[in-house]
């Protein structure tokens, strides 16, 4: 501490520069020879303490003296890579002298006023404001385009440095963490050596691909950067220094920051930048690159417009190129995985999926179904997504089943059975199954392939996703399919299953396919013997409990399948119905100010066939149903207000 103190008070010597600047060579050495973190961050504190930062604003300002300009800067990036260095940088009014050192000055000064500034506004918002307030987006972007030509020695080192500095600056939402990011560790950015640069590996895992709020003053950073051109100075860097990954890998983690804003993917949008990150997959780059490139397409592909364009360049090619190299190790699979993510990805755009499908004529089909065929299970599960989103038309899905899809993924399903299988293969081959039953002529030609008994084992699945995919899938290739419908309606085994279903509380979505599931049956069998078997099995509550869904879709399903058990087997669930209130809820239904007249006319069907029943007969004047049904009456639809003075002549005997 007494070396500390004596190089503090020549730095405050108020005349002798030569006495400053061997004071602030001495505080810098102690500092950097200081190999325990902990004991550098007490020597900050002290010197924080000690008024260092106010002492150190006029040694920036020395003009006379660029060393001692040049020390300063440096000692004032050790200091704020603490916290408490950082916030009394910004009070110490030392910000604005380094913006005057990072243009016209040498390239050392440049350097260290950059580290300095970058480490300033590390998770740092007020220093970022001061910056931005004094014009230092505006400089470091000038900064950026003096050294696209430069090519001095240090001019590479200046490059990084400065990105650096624009990473912290415009990561507002402190989005990543690269080794602390506050411009100490990665690429050489604390001093004037390059360290060894942290793994790309941990940089890319912790880039977290979601947006965050933001205030004003924060957005106005990304903003300003955007209006004066950083993505074109991004996209010039990218072009320039291709091969120098230290420097693109902290670009590409700022395209993915200045991504976040909406006027931030539209200037990348118009700007192409993505198809020259692009190019980078055709050079001779690092795997850790190619998975940061690839996982950046992935965040830039929520966006259609990037779909696009990446699907309408070159670059598909490229991407198949990458999956088809060998699979040695453990890396080959991350990168076969992220390229056939984004693929995936790709289709779900409505664009971009037409351009790749091509009417069955485009590069995806060949490509889906060899990854099917593929000893990969991460391609066959790439492979059956692919043949789900490309089934998101009639169109499209008639056109699959005629080339037998179904095969192909009931094939393909066969080899992995529920037990000890991939759950996360089985879930997409269901997915592309479902989709492929919703257009009429496809389900007698899936049913014809066994698509039924091929899938039902699946039932005993443990994984939810699994069995909502599955409830989901029969429940499409029942419809309008009696035969199919009466078969599954009478496998006891199964209803057991899909009335437990109906009372899960950990997945909504399993809970309503299987709600719903009971309901088609009813409907499209038409059968005493299921019906009866459904109320055997308990599933007579559930029916009725759909009547108190949001979705009108669901009621009616409800409606319509209750009709049927009335006109079927009234007498045998009469009491059952009084017990479960169904009067009282299709009153509650009738009685909305909203409610749609498909609902009301099926309601008063329902009303009309359980009324054949005395016991609900009874229980619908206790109720005053009459008063409910009187408003329909006079009705816009003739059938509504036929239908409701009939119920209203019944009620009054």
């Amino acid at each position: 501490m007494e070396e500390l103190n004596d190089a503090l008070s020549k730095i405050k010597s108020p005349s002798d520069v030569t006495v400053v600047e061997k004071g602030l060579v001495s505080l810098l050495n102690v500092i950097d020879n200081e190999a325990e973190e902990s004991v550098r961050k007490d020597y900050i504190k002290c010197l924080v303490e000690g008024d260092i930062i106010r002492c150190l604003r006029r040694p920036l300002m020395e003009t006379t003296s660029p060393s001692v300009q040049h020390i300063a800067a440096q000692l004032l990036a050790e200091i704020a890579k603490t916290a408490v260095g950082r916030d009394e940088c910004v009070s110490g009014d030392v910000i604005i002298p380094l913006l005057d050192l990072l243009v016209g000055t040498s390239l050392p000064d440049s350097i260290q006023a950059c580290r300095a500034l970058g480490n300033i506004c590390f998770d740092n918002d007020s220093g970022r404001h001061v910056i931005n307030d004094n014009r230092g987006v505006d400089r470091l972007l000038d900064l950026l385009r003096d050294q696209l030509t430069c090519s001095h020695s240090l001019a590479s080192k200046l490059r990084k440095v400065a990105c650096g500095f624009l990473f912290n600056l415009v990561n507002t939402h402190g989005r990543t963490q690269v080794s602390n990011c506050n411009i100490q560790q990665p690429y050489g950015l604390y001093t004037i050596e390059p360290a060894s640069p942290t793994s790309l590996e941990s940089i890319r895992l912790v880039t977290l691909r979601i947006k965050l709020d933001t205030n004003v003053s924060d957005e106005s950073v990304i903003e300003k950067s955007l209006s004066l051109g950083v993505i074109g100075v991004l996209n010039d860097y990218i072009r320039t220094f291709k091969y120098d990954e230290d420097l693109i890998q902290m670009i590409l983690l700022i395209v993915e920051i200045l991504s976040d804003c909406e006027q931030g993917m539209t200037k990348i949008t118009e700007a192409n930048i993505a198809l020259t990150i692009g190019q980078l997959l055709s050079c001779d780059i690092s795997q850790e690159l190619q998975e940061i490139v690839l996982d950046l397409f992935i965040n830039l592909s929520e966006n259609d417009d990037i779909k696009l364009q990446l699907v309408n360049s070159e670059l598909f090619p490229v991407f198949l190129d990458i999956i088809k190299k060998p699979s040695n190790d453990s890396g080959q699979g991350q990168l076969e995985k992220l390229t056939s993510d984004l693929i995936i990805l790709l289709l779900t755009g409505d664009r971009s999926m037409e351009l790749l499908y091509a009417e069955g004529h485009g590069p995806i089909m060949s490509v889906a179904l060899d990854w099917m065929k593929s000893s990969s299970p991460q391609l066959q599960i790439s492979g059956a997504l692919a043949i789900g989103n490309i089934a998101r038309t009639d169109q499209h899905c008639i056109q699959l089943e005629n080339k037998e899809m179904t095969v192909e993924l009931l094939n393909l399903l066969d080899k992995h059975p529920v037990k000890g299988g991939n759950a996360t293969l089985h879930h997409a081959i269901l997915s592309a199954l479902r989709n492929l039953a919703i257009p009429a002529a496809n389900k007698p030609l899936m049913l014809g392939h066994g698509l039924i008994s091929r899938i039902l084992p699946y039932m005993y699945s443990d994984m939810r996703n699994v069995q909502f995919k599955l409830l989901g899938t029969l429940r499409m290739v029942i419809d309008h399919q009696e035969s199919a419908a009466i078969s599954l309606g009478t496998n006891e085994s199964f209803l057991a299953s899909l009335v437990n279903w109906c009372e899960v509380e950990d997945h909504e979505g399993v809970k309503g396919e299987a709600n719903r599931l009971v309901a088609w049956l009813v409907k499209h069998s038409r059968s005493a013997e299921v019906m009866r078997l459904m109320l055997g099995c308990g599933a007579l509550p559930h029916i009725v409990n759909m009547l108190d869904a949001e979705h009108t879709v669901m009621q009616n399903e409800a409606i319509v399948a209750l009709t049927l058990i009335s006109a079927v087997i009234l007498e045998t669930v009469s009491q059952q119905l009084v017990d479960l209130s169904v009067l009282a809820k299709l009153k509650s239904i009738i009685d909305h100010d909203q409610v749609i007249h498909e609902i009301t006319y099926n309601s008063l069907t329902l009303i009309s066939s359980l009324l054949a029943s005395d016991p609900l007969r009874q229980q619908a004047k206790q109720l005053k149903l009459t008063q409910s049904i009187k408003r329909f009456e006079q009705n816009e639809e003739n059938r509504i207000e036929t239908l409701a003075k009939t119920l209203i002549s019944v009620l009054s005997l």
